[in-house]
């Protein structure tokens, strides 16, 4: 299996965490990661124009990437582009504001993560992927 998996969080160890849950035979060759929101909004700008096979097949984004809220604002850019708006993308966030998650999934996200503590994080994604992996055929993954 291959694919690009994007991750953007500003906390390093909520991103190291995030790839500890990855599943030994993974289905992404490559791994993307962005600390920043501008960083991640460039990349998401570079793939307007991209062949298929360069896109990520999923995002996992931290709602506030050092911002409030600039997780949501990269989630709505991803939806406005016509050739990433298929790709599924995962919200993280330490929130449980309701509010908050039902908008982040009237807005497009295809699942909400509350990361927890940060010892939890790896077990969590371990689930998540082990569900984007093994369960729902992701768009861009081949096996």
């Amino acid at each position: 299996m291959s694919g690009i998996l994007a991750i953007a969080d500003d906390l390093a160890v909520d991103r190291l965490a995030i790839k500890a849950g990855l599943p030994k035979e993974s289905p992404f060759s490559d791994v993307k990661e962005f600390c920043d929101e501008s960083s991640l909004l460039k990349y998401i700008e570079s793939l307007r124009d991209c062949k298929e096979e360069l896109l990520p097949c999923l995002f996992v984004l931290d709602l506030n990437i050092g911002t409030p809220n600039s997780g949501h604002r990269a989630l709505k850019k991803i939806k406005s582009i016509s050739n990433l708006s298929h790709i599924p993308i995962l919200i993280a966030s330490v929130t449980n504001r309701k509010k908050t998650i039902r908008n982040l999934y009237s807005d497009g996200a295809n699942s909400f993560v509350s990361k927890g503590k940060t010892e939890e994080i790896s077990a969590k994604f371990a689930q998540v992927f082990s569900y984007w992996s093994n369960v729902v055929q992701m768009p861009c993954v081949k096996k």
